[in-house]
């Protein structure tokens, strides 16, 4: 609770593994990408090529699914569609596959042809649930769910400053809560929000000393939650685009951030595999909803 200093909950790591301390008790996992069921309801956790969903009120284990292959099939990234009826899994190798998570069901999967060669980092549905977004090397690519069809690809072309000839590589992606806006994070420590209808470039957040390797929207799109590898996190004013606060919960890199559908908590996970979810900081958001009002 970034107000009292209380954790609310952990998942943490023991000497031979890892532990979810969760409502009933501790449940022995391991993993790396975690994703969150808009609804709260469900919590997906990957761990090599195999992806496994657990109830995180009870921690329950609800099931599994797994991704066929060598060392190049262990997932990178996951994100839900907005009803939380899919799950959007990329790996190391540049496969993309949706699957239905109550069932754990392939539901499509992108062609062989299509396959990228690097490692998928952002991974994004939009809120309506009809496309989806993730990297190449050097472009943000829209697909239809079915993933049959590429809808549009925004070539970002961006270099690192200090590295000329080397090209700053997406690590996350997340859309508004009205579609209006993709936010994009960077491994040069730069967020950038594009419109999604043309691709344009809104804003350039300076947000992290290394890599910006998280972001995600409040479920109101006010804020704009970003984390970094220097273990830092970051709120923003969407309207105004300047920096709120900087919260330093972890000292390790942030790998995952991510408002709670009411938006009165934030989860965070470090690469100490330590996740733990706060409540929101009170100052910032009220003062948000205190200058443009209901």
């Amino acid at each position: 609770d970034a107000e009292t200093n209380k954790q609310l909950r952990t998942l943490s790591k023991s000497p031979s593994d890892y532990r979810a301390r969760l409502p009933h008790g501790y449940r022995r996992i391991s993993f790396s990408p975690v994703a969150f069921s808009p609804d709260g309801k469900l919590i997906a956790i990957a761990n090599g090529a195999v992806v496994r969903f657990w109830n995180p009120s009870t921690g329950d284990y609800v099931g599994e699914l797994k991704h066929e292959g060598n060392a190049s099939s262990n997932v990178s990234s996951m994100a839900f569609s907005s009803d939380g009826t899919l799950l959007a899994v990329g790996t190391y190798g540049g496969d993309v596959k949706i699957w239905v998570a109550a069932s754990q069901k392939l539901f499509s999967k992108l062609p062989d042809k299509d396959k990228h060669a690097d490692r998928i980092y952002a991974l994004a549905f939009s809120p309506n649930g009809k496309s989806l977004v993730f990297n190449n090397k050097d472009a943000i690519e829209w697909w239809d769910r079915s993933l049959t069809k590429k809808l549009r690809q925004l070539e970002f072309g961006r270099t690192i400053t200090d590295r000329a000839d080397e090209y700053a590589t997406a690590q996350a992606a997340a859309f508004s809560p009205d579609s209006t806006l993709l936010a994009v994070a960077y491994n040069d420590g730069d967020a950038v929000i594009y419109d999604s209808a043309d691709g344009r470039e809104r804003a350039v957040l300076l947000c992290q000393k290394k890599a910006t390797s998280y972001l995600d929207f409040s479920p109101d799109g006010r804020l704009l939650l970003t984390g970094g590898d220097d273990g830092t996190l970051k709120l923003w004013d969407i309207a105004t685009l300047r920096e709120l606060l900087t919260l330093r919960w972890h000292t390790n890199k942030i790998m995952a951030a991510a408002f709670s559908p009411d938006g009165q908590k934030l989860a965070t996970l470090d690469d100490d595999h330590n996740l733990r979810v706060w409540h929101a900081p009170t100052d910032a958001v009220e003062a948000v909803a205190r200058r443009e009002g209901p």
